[in-house]
């Protein structure tokens, strides 16, 4: 390939193609744990909570990220994959003929489709002690296949039209093995999207009132005060927070409290339910015989609890889970 010589209708498509592909691997959902409740109504439990988090935590904060390389993220990155190899077959001197124009109008309004679906579905606003909000590489993507599509549209040969192309594409006996490839890729894409499994099993899973929820991302940090905390979200906004009232320093077992630090073996556990731009926090009770188990393999903390009592205002529950720091 000779960028030099390449026609400009393939240049540019080569380019936004380029900087979606990396886009996926860039963060597009990113969520935040720290001084994060400040005018934060919640309840009973959720001032408690914000007046926990404001003295202690102040602004430090940590800070999870998940790419776009999953579920239907997966089809905008074939979608990339296929436009940079339209782009370069046949003669790259010349605009792209019907059939190569037709499918790179095709893959660039893919990736774009399935962009926006991604970026409408992206849990975004306060989830208990966490915070989520879309990261740079959606915004990157968004306008990478819009480049896509557009550098497709307006360089096209004069006279070509939607239409024809689709015409001429009916005609052809024989399609190429790249686009067989893509499609029984984005076929499966769509099946693994449609069955709501994600691409590598969870290794960190909560229950609320018989509700399984399964952690996409999830980090630990020691803070300045003394406190350390771990924060689990999933693909929907959901999250498991555990507060520890001391650094952890070796496998033990954590009294759970009602946000009090006392014993000093203490810790708080929060399970935030969302729910399409609103939500619930429940908070540990701190009910006689709760207690959570930690371990630490390889300085990844991990921990576990089972049946405690957990409140939102006047409304219990009971909750269960096992979190391992990423």
């Amino acid at each position: 390939m000779n960028f030099q010589t390449l026609n400009r209708q393939r240049k540019f498509i080569l380019l936004a193609a380029l900087a979606g592909l990396i886009a996926m691997f860039l963060p597009w959902v990113t969520v935040s744990a720290g001084n994060l409740f400040g005018g934060l109504e919640t309840g009973d439990n959720g001032a408690a909570t914000a007046n926990l988090t404001d003295s202690l935590f102040g602004k430090q904060a940590i800070s999870l990220s998940e790419n776009g390389m999953h579920g239907s993220g997966i089809i905008v990155f074939l979608s990339y994959l296929f436009a940079i190899a339209l782009s370069l077959l046949s003669e790259q001197t010349r605009t792209l003929e019907k059939t190569s124009w037709l499918c790179a109008m095709g893959a660039g309004a893919a990736a774009l489709l399935f962009t926006i679906i991604l970026l409408a579905n992206a849990p975004t606003g306060a989830m208990g002690i966490a915070k989520s909000s879309v990261g740079y590489g959606a915004w990157i993507s968004l306008l990478a296949s819009a480049a896509v599509l557009a550098s497709a549209w307006l360089f096209r040969t004069p006279g070509y039209t939607l239409k024809g192309s689709i015409d001429q594409l009916k005609k052809d006996l024989t399609i190429p093995l790249f686009l067989l490839a893509l499609t029984a890729g984005l076929f499966y894409g769509c099946s693994k999207s449609n069955s709501n499994s994600s691409a590598t099993p969870s290794t960190t899973q909560w229950t609320l009132n018989g509700v399984t929820y399964k952690g996409v991302t999830t980090g630990y940090n020691d803070t300045t005060s003394g406190l350390g905390i771990l924060v689990s979200v999933d693909a929907k906004g959901n999250s498991l927070s555990v507060i520890f009232f001391s650094h952890p320093s070796a496998n033990g077992t954590y009294v759970v409290t009602d946000e009090s630090p006392t014993p000093a073996n203490s810790v708080t556990i929060q399970m935030y339910v969302y729910s399409g731009g609103a939500g619930e926090i429940y908070t540990s009770t701190g009910k006689t015989g709760d207690q959570l188990n930690l371990t630490i393999t390889d300085e990844k903390v991990k921990v576990s609890f089972t049946d405690i009592t957990l409140a939102n205002g006047s409304t219990t529950g009971t909750g269960s889970g096992t979190a391992l720091q990423q």
